[in-house]
């Protein structure tokens, strides 16, 4: 879904979410708005993907997090007390 394509009429809008997946594979590119609904209106299953490129993203996010932690770096929602 392009939020800029002023293009589309509510017709195309109202087809886009008129199928709500059962399933959304989160890959960190592609997660669209009847996905969305699909998971907090449907229960629809989420999981991640299973691509090795991504996989290795989120593996050294994680690191320089917990490395940015333990150096005392704040990190919103993480150690700054926000949902505490």
């Amino acid at each position: 879904m392009k939020f800029e394509d002023n293009n589309r009429s509510l017709v195309d809008i109202d087809k886009e979410f008129s199928f709500l997946p059962q399933e959304v594979i989160l890959t960190g590119n592609n997660l669209t708005l009847p996905q969305i609904l699909s998971v907090a209106r449907n229960n629809a299953s989420v999981t991640f993907t299973t691509d090795s490129k991504v996989i290795e993203r989120i593996k050294e996010c994680h690191e320089r997090m917990i490395q940015d932690v333990q150096d005392g770096v704040p990190i919103y929602g993480c150690n700054t007390g926000y949902g505490a």
